[in-house]
């Protein structure tokens, strides 16, 4: 399991902590830097 922080696109917030090899799509979460919402996605790279 490999976590990080998920970086706001906007501003550049962090935001929440994320498994990086699990595929997220749909969740919104609010950023209080910038006051608005943000779709969290994440497309895990195929382990080759």
């Amino acid at each position: 399991m490999v976590k990080e922080w998920y970086i706001c696109p906007v501003c550049g917030q962090k935001l929440l902590i994320i498994d990086k090899t699990k595929f997220i799509e749909g969740v919104y979460a609010w950023c209080k830097k910038h006051k608005g919402d943000i779709e969290i996605k994440n497309e895990p790279e195929p382990n080759a």
